[in-house]
């Protein structure tokens, strides 16, 4: 698991390539890993990087002008993703940054991130 944080104006996706070598340095092609992403993160150059590291890119594809409303296919797989940011909220420390320093922070997101894990583990 890797986790960052960035300044509030910064794109999400130009942290994903990074967050992707620090969780699987070397995927092998066509062991079945693949990166599910949203909207957010539909641009060339992020799906070029995601193959280029191994990876399947599962990222959806925006609305263009014209071609009327879609439903999002992979938003029912992606609830799982959104499920664990409400889990990284509801713990109150990083529900409202109250850390001044970015290590400080950093450091809480990681923790409260092994925690969840850990949790999810002593679930099963």
């Amino acid at each position: 698991m890797a986790v960052a944080i960035s300044a509030a104006n910064v794109n999400d996706y130009g942290m994903l390539l990074p967050l992707l070598d620090q969780v699987w340095p070397q995927a092998a092609d066509g062991d079945g890993r693949a990166v599910l992403a949203d909207r957010g993160y539909d641009a060339q150059a992020v799906r070029d990087g995601v193959s280029a590291r191994g990876f399947t890119p599962r990222i959806s594809h925006r609305n263009r002008p014209g071609g009327g409303r879609k439903r999002d296919a992979q938003a029912r797989e992606r609830s799982v993703i959104e499920r664990t940011f409400a889990w990284l909220s509801s713990l109150r420390r990083l529900a409202t940054r109250w850390e001044r320093r970015d290590e400080l922070y950093l450091a809480f997101l990681q923790l409260g991130s092994a925690l969840i894990c850990w949790r999810r583990l002593n679930a099963l």
